[in-house]
């Protein structure tokens, strides 16, 4: 499990979903710069993309882009060489919520959610919506999120790694007092 866990209640989700290793400014600014160095990183959890040609396809990148971010991961030990195979070196990264960086993080993956539409599988899901409630539904919707992030980790912890998936989780006010 790769992703950023934010402060969104009074206890914050990376103190639910576990243990993280956090990486120094300057690592942090190169490995949100984009949403490819997360895909990498977590691609090569799954057996048989441990090649730059492979995850290059499987991801629709060049290869040269593939073999930049994979000596950035392998140089900062996000991912490590055994046996001539790529592993992964950290599994959980954290990006604090007062990070500069979040945003370029969130917004990363929603265009990686775009290009996700753009392809138009039938196994995505895709659900935008506003609606307008309760003070304390909102609050009981919230916390049922934060119980599904909970669930997600507990699911992709002990999981074979064979699909590679984005999960993003939007729901917020959008009052400028809310």
């Amino acid at each position: 499990v790769t992703g950023v866990q934010t402060c969104a209640l009074p206890i914050c989700i990376k103190e639910r979903v576990g243990s993280f290793r956090e990486l120094t400014e300057a690592q942090q600014s190169t490995y949100y710069s984009s949403w490819h160095y997360l895909a990498i990183h977590m691609i090569c959890t799954i057996p048989g993309y441990n090649e730059p040609k492979k995850i290059a396809e499987a991801l629709n990148l060049s290869e040269e882009s593939v073999n930049a971010a994979l000596l950035f991961l392998l140089q900062t030990g996000i991912l490590d060489q055994k046996n001539d195979r790529l592993v992964v070196g950290v599994t959980q990264v954290h990006l604090s919520r007062e990070s500069a960086l979040i945003r370029q993080h969130h917004n990363n993956m929603r265009i990686s959610a775009m290009q996700s539409l753009i392809n138009n599988r039938k196994t995505d899901i895709h659900y935008s919506t506003l609606s307008t409630l309760s003070k304390a539904d909102a609050e009981i919707l919230r916390s049922k999120m934060i119980e599904l992030i909970e669930a997600y980790v507990a699911t992709v912890k002990p999981s074979k790694e064979e699909e590679l998936v984005a999960f993003n989780l939007d729901f917020y006010s959008l009052l400028s007092k809310g």
